[in-house]
């Protein structure tokens, strides 16, 4: 049985680490909730490619699949969040940042790889790379 997750009591089994604001704000329960999802899932990486109108978060697990698409006024913070959080260099040239996330659940503790990708006008590509479980 899949979680209700518009239930108000429904809690991600994972969550970002070191996070300053209160984890119930919408931005960070979707980002949690995409974290975990992926985790849960068995995915490698978690891509959000994000456009003018709208971002597409997919999954790779042997191929890439779709899994939402979230409107661009709400996609912009939560890569904000992620690009906050992940504490990001730009040492992969102006184009390409990388950091980290730590992220919590189940009892551990993992990194997640985090790579912006800066496409010009208004397209990016945010990459997170799951620790191999």
């Amino acid at each position: 049985m899949k979680p209700d997750h518009d239930s108000p009591s429904y809690s991600p089994a994972y969550s970002v680490v070191d996070v300053r604001e209160d984890p119930g704000r919408p931005v960070l329960k979707l980002l949690n909730l995409i974290l975990s999802e992926g985790i849960l899932s068995g995915a490698s990486q978690i891509r959000f490619a994000s456009g003018p109108e709208k971002c597409r978060v997919e999954f790779y697990k042997d191929s890439w699949r779709d899994v939402m698409t979230i409107p661009a006024v709400a996609a912009r913070p939560l890569l904000n969040r992620v690009r906050v959080t992940a504490t990001l260099s730009t040492s992969q040239g102006p184009d390409a940042t990388a950091g980290h996330l730590r992220v919590s659940g189940s009892g551990s503790e993992l990194s997640v790889q985090v790579t912006v990708h800066d496409q010009g006008n208004g397209v990016e590509q945010v990459l997170l790379q799951l620790p191999e479980r």
